[in-house]
């Protein structure tokens, strides 16, 4: 498996991938760095130069971008703002447990799925146009080549 893809759901640098968790909706940069138990949920951004510790959740949605370290065992919310700092810290460092109204759909469900991995929204969907992602180097065009890139142009 080549180790990443830009813009479909490749992965970077795993620094275990022992129970680490990358949604297939997920765009991760072939430079980012993820740490061991890191679970990256649907839809999100991971840049290059970011560095996830081990045991972190990132909720779907999330843009993280830049020169960012992220430690070990945090939770990454969409929808946050600096106005959320205070609540958030009371909620994750205090109490250790998430902060529902964060979630996603948490303003149209009576209760939100923490893990959106097990949401039955995300549960049915299935990666079909871009099912090669993460397999093949997108710098590389002999490998694209190799899965019969273009076969559709000689049919024209």
């Amino acid at each position: 498996m080549f180790g990443g893809a830009d813009r479909c759901g490749g992965v970077g640098t795993i620094m275990s991938a022992k129970d680490s968790n990358i949604h297939s909706t997920a765009i991760v940069s072939p430079s980012a760095v993820i740490g061991e138990g890191t679970t990256i949920g649907p839809y999100s951004v991971i840049g290059s130069h970011v560095v996830l510790g081990s045991n972190n959740k990132v909720a779907s949605h999330v843009v993280i971008e830049g020169h960012t370290t992220i430690g070990d065992g945090n939770t990454i919310y969409q929808k946050a703002v600096p106005a959320d700092a205070a609540r958030f810290n009371q909620a994750q460092l205090t109490e250790a447990k998430p902060i529902r109204d964060a979630l996603i759909f948490s303003d149209t469900r009576p209760e939100p799925f923490v893990n959106a991995a097990e949401d039955p929204f995300f549960k049915k969907q299935l990666k079909i146009v871009s099912d090669d992602c993460g397999e093949l180097n997108p710098e590389d065009i002999e490998d694209y080549l190799s899965r019969e890139g273009y076969g559709a142009l000689s049919k024209v």
